[in-house]
């Protein structure tokens, strides 16, 4: 995972005013009982809400950080469920208020959306979870990392090895909240541990060249591996964590790309 950057400027499908009616409607659902899923208009599943969550993410998983279409495997995920919570009192309605807020949306794959996250959204005291329109969501003090709120570098790292060729996500810091949200992602499961060790032996060569030129004070292999460097770790391409984690952890942090 890495910071994502979300345009202040919602898609027109999410404007209040085209939104107004969509929501005093399940408004009106939640004040009688217990809104469920098949209530919502699903206004988020218009094309220019996809498009602008796959474009902000760089039409990346905002989790695994793999590369989808929006139109084909994906998914737009509520961060905080719209209906049913998982784990969360039998009073709680969820968030069914955030369900045309901008900021409570994602670009997902249907592997961590569908089979891993779900309705999960785990926090540490249920007392303190919101569940009323006007409630301070920042009390939750959520486990799991929001890739536009939170920055996912300063929690998660990575480790490998040379013996399983695989690459694991992990916990900087003992960090809980990064525990948590590998584990309610799956961020270790199979696939992904195999596709983020292909990229191993390209950053590797990268290294080695940068290691030369500074060896030999070559300044072109210097600035040929920088460039390199740069490159590899742009936010668009897939598993941009795992490409600057991998810098960094070579003492190469100087040039690992800000974007």
């Amino acid at each position: 995972m890495i910071r994502i950057r979300r345009p202040s400027q919602p898609p027109r499908s999410l404007f209040p005013d085209n939104a107004k009616e969509a929501l005093e409607a399940i408004r009106e659902i939640a004040n009688k009982g217990k809104p469920a899923s098949g209530d919502f208009l699903p206004l988020w599943g218009k094309e220019d809400v996809r498009q602008a969550l796959s474009d902000m993410q760089h039409h990346k998983c905002c989790y695994c950080e793999r590369i989808r279409d929006h139109n084909r495997e994906s998914d737009i995920e509520h961060f905080r469920p719209k209906a049913l919570v998982t784990g969360a009192g039998p009073d709680h309605k969820g968030y069914w208020w955030l369900a045309y807020t901008w900021s409570n949306l994602f670009f997902s794959c249907r592997h961590c959306n569908q089979e891993y996250k779900k309705n999960q959204f785990p926090i540490p005291k249920e007392e303190d979870r919101a569940k009323f329109e006007n409630d301070d969501l920042k009390k939750e003090s959520a486990f799991l990392i929001d890739p536009c709120e939170d920055d996912p570098e300063t929690m998660l790292a990575y480790s490998w090895s040379d013996g399983d060729g695989l690459v694991w996500i992990q916990t900087r810091k003992q960090s809980e909240r990064g525990e948590r949200t590998i584990k309610l992602l799956g961020l270790n499961r199979d696939e992904l541990l195999a596709e983020r060790a292909k990229l191993l032996d390209s950053l590797l060569d990268i290294t080695r060249i940068m290691l030369a030129g500074r060896y030999l004070g070559n300044e072109m292999l210097v600035r040929d591996a920088a460039n390199r460097i740069r490159d590899e770790t742009a936010a668009d391409l897939p598993f941009a964590g795992f490409r600057r984690d991998f810098f960094r952890s070579q003492k190469l942090g100087e040039y690992v790309s800000r974007d």
